[in-house]
């Protein structure tokens, strides 16, 4: 008929000795028919699968919309042939008409906020380029060539303070 929130203090220390009467019973003890019922729903649907956040659902919208024939990214996908890898030499061709061509130092993979950078000598002169490769303003990348041997850094920050590593004047290479 009682429910118990509490154990009992049947062993209670020898301050409580003149209440025994009291101690005999259960301290905080509700009726039962006084308790609160808690009702259980059945839970609703789910609109979106366990691993799909809606987040990541406007990320691929963004990217179908940014990159409708996936050629952007199968530039940075790992693994496939036309991968961008550092080293290369790329020309990047901008909706204004303009162009940069110069070697790729860094690739930073980030979902609709991946970038690369490029440098080339111009006039004597390092001169670095970084460009978001979902950009709405790269009209297109073209890999002109690959490297002879392979380089063993992801990141080629290295060049930009030697001159025996750095690049010499692309745009010569490329008209070639």
């Amino acid at each position: 008929m009682f429910r118990s929130i509490t154990k009992s203090l049947s062993a209670a220390p020898s301050v409580f000795q003149g209440y025994n009467h009291v101690l005999s019973k259960r301290f905080f003890q509700l009726p039962a028919k006084h308790q609160n019922v808690v009702k259980v729903y059945t839970s609703t649907p789910r609109l979106i699968s366990k691993n799909e956040t809606p987040l990541g659902i406007a990320n691929k919208a963004e990217l179908k919309r940014l990159d409708p024939d996936g050629w952007r990214g199968k530039l940075v996908q790992k693994g496939s042939e036309s991968c961008l890898l550092p080293g290369d030499i790329v020309r990047v061709y901008k909706t204004d008409r303009t162009h940069f061509s110069g070697m790729v130092i860094s690739i930073k993979r980030n979902g609709l906020a991946t970038n690369f950078t490029l440098r080339n000598k111009v006039t004597g002169l390092g001169v670095e380029s970084r460009y978001q490769l979902y950009s709405p303003t790269i009209q297109s990348i073209e890999l002109v060539r690959r490297p002879v041997k392979m380089k063993r850094r992801a990141k080629l920050y290295y060049v930009r303070g030697s001159t025996k590593h750095d690049v010499g004047d692309l745009e010569k290479e490329v008209k070639r």
